[in-house]
């Protein structure tokens, strides 16, 4: 009989910073297009930014980067613990520029181009982490695979994320999945299977 072997409970790190926030910055996309982000960072008690270097979370959603719909983004937890956080508006969604397409290949283009951009942040270390669940865990998929190699992207986190596309999240069945694309046309978002 094997003695029960005595454990200490973890519990987090307290929070060691305060938050602030720059809201929607605006990055260019390699043929131009305009995406909108907000970025939240560790902060002094003063309110001054943390001095850092900070590795940095991305998080790309389609369902508009302001939405208080408790998706997970706009979380203070990790930047009260020395992270910085960037939550992206992808392309035609929220405050961004463009055309979107559901799933379109370029939101992969344009998770590489947000990828470097969060790396050169003031107080980043360089270090790009993904996260995120669903779509915003799909997303991550497609930007790992377009980032290439020696990337600032060091990790992701897909939460969720289909891995079929087509049967998983557009054509259930062979049917589509109109309960899906009205997600979209509620925040404004007319869908495009590309």
């Amino acid at each position: 009989v094997l003695a029960p072997v005595a454990t200490a409970e973890w519990k987090p790190e307290a929070a060691t910073y305060g938050v602030g926030q720059t809201t929607n910055i605006g990055v260019t996309m390699s043929d131009g297009t305009v995406l909108r982000v907000d970025e939240y960072y560790p902060t002094t008690s003063s309110g001054a930014a943390a001095k850092g270097p900070f590795p940095v979370l991305l998080t790309q959603v389609p369902y508009g980067k302001d939405n208080s719909s408790g998706s997970g983004y706009n979380n203070p937890y990790f930047v009260q613990r020395g992270y910085i956080e960037v939550v992206a508006d992808v392309r035609g969604t929220g405050d961004s520029h463009g055309d979107f397409g559901m799933f379109d290949p370029v939101q992969a283009t344009d998770g590489a181009t947000l990828v470097n951009w969060s790396a050169h942040l003031p107080n980043s270390d360089g270090n790009v982490g993904l996260f995120g669940a669903s779509y915003f865990g799909i997303n991550q998929l497609l930007t790992a695979a377009a980032v290439g190699p020696h990337s600032h992207l060091k990790v992701i986190f897909p939460e969720l994320a289909g891995n079929d596309l087509y049967r998983d999240t557009a054509f259930f069945g062979g049917v589509f999945d109109v309960e899906f694309g009205s997600i979209f046309r509620s925040f404004g978002t007319e869908v495009t299977i590309v």
